[in-house]
């Protein structure tokens, strides 16, 4: 599987998919790594139904990654299995 850079025009367009119907409030609920016991370098994930986006908790103003959602899926399966 070959990951594709997104122009920011396609990012913006998949986020805004991703909060489409629902209040920001509920939309965007990041949540961290279950391998994140003591709280440092963490690794947060905001999954939506088109895409996933992925930043570093002590970094959060670096912004984040992004991918599809099946790629994410595709990820987390082989990481887990």
């Amino acid at each position: 599987m070959r990951a594709e850079a997104l122009s920011p025009a396609k990012s913006i367009e998949l986020i805004q998919d991703l909060v489409k119907g629902h209040e920001m409030k509920e939309a965007w609920v990041w949540h961290k790594s279950s391998y994140s016991a003591n709280g440092a370098n963490c690794v947060e994930v905001l999954e939506g139904q088109q895409v996933t986006a992925i930043r570093d908790t002590q970094n959060r103003h670096l912004g984040h990654l992004e991918a599809q959602a099946v790629e994410w899926a595709a990820f987390l399966k082989a990481t887990t299995a």
